[in-house]
């Protein structure tokens, strides 16, 4: 009887082994592409912080004179994004005249940025291949 039950059970050598050879790969592929939508997603949530922040600023100060708009709204964002890389950031003020800078017009903050992915495998499927997702946001006030 013994004989016969150590047979049986060395008909199964290397199931498992198949078995977590054929899973193994869709599952790393389902937790680094949680891992990867949560850290595009942290990236998205600062930046649009940043964007409302920056737009605040700007709103409040665009009708002092001598003031440089577009580097104290850039300053502002630099000081809430400490987590992202910022050369990785474009930042856009509309508008950038003076003479547009008028209460009760509309101030446009915009932020592009490239996140750089954590997975190559991500980096082919959801980009060109270069490894980075850009990310993109605006927010727009009126200036008081």
């Amino acid at each position: 009887m013994l004989k016969k039950m150590s047979r049986t059970l060395r008909k199964d050598d290397g199931q498992a082994l198949v078995e977590l050879a054929f899973v193994l790969p869709i599952l790393l592929l389902l937790v680094f592409g949680i891992i990867e939508f949560g850290n595009i997603y942290f990236a998205h949530l600062t930046l649009n912080n940043a964007s409302r922040e920056g737009a605040r600023a700007g709103a409040l100060r665009a009708t002092q004179h001598g003031v440089d708009l577009e580097a104290e709204v850039n300053e502002v964002i630099q000081n809430r994004i400490p987590s992202l890389d910022s050369d990785n950031l474009s930042v856009f003020v509309w508008p950038n005249s003076e003479e547009e800078l008028i209460r009760g017009n509309d101030l446009k903050v915009e932020l592009e940025y490239n996140r750089r992915l954590l997975t190559p495998l991500f980096g082919m499927i959801l980009d060109d291949g270069a490894g980075y997702y850009q990310l993109r946001t605006e927010t727009t006030m009126r200036i008081e």
